[in-house]
């Protein structure tokens, strides 16, 4: 993703290849020792492209799991509320939205910090 609004003035950063978050799941497999167990969060719910990030949706977080190949697989959801984070189904939080503080003007009435879903998986090699 585009690392220039954060990270580096570097124009050589500035990416947008939506499709990378495979590779870098295929890599991190790659140097888990055998029965090694990953475990990845992520921003979850509705998708989109924030340049600098992106929230999976469900179908991404199949291909995420398809990439690594897991001998084992747990997954919890979870949705924030206005009284904080509580355990969901990930059809529950298929809506969940993004609070993009760096394009903002102001906070929304829920004070997300960010993600208002969000995905934890449990991969083992």
């Amino acid at each position: 993703m585009d690392n220039t609004l954060l990270y580096t003035k570097n124009p050589d950063r500035k990416e947008s290849n939506p499709q990378d978050y495979i590779g870098a799941v295929r890599e991190l497999r790659r140097v888990l020792r055998p029965g090694g167990i990953l475990y990845l969060s992520f921003p979850y719910g509705r998708a989109a492209n924030h340049g600098w990030l992106q929230i999976l949706d469900q179908r991404m977080v199949e291909k995420v799991i398809e990439a690594f190949e897991p001998r084992g697989l747990s997954a919890d959801y979870f949705l924030y509320h206005l009284d904080g984070w509580h355990s969901s189904s990930a059809q529950e939080a298929a809506n969940a939205t993004f609070f993009d503080i760096h394009h903002a003007k102001g906070y929304d009435p829920d004070f997300a910090a960010s993600a208002r879903g969000v995905c934890c998986l449990e991969l083992e090699k």
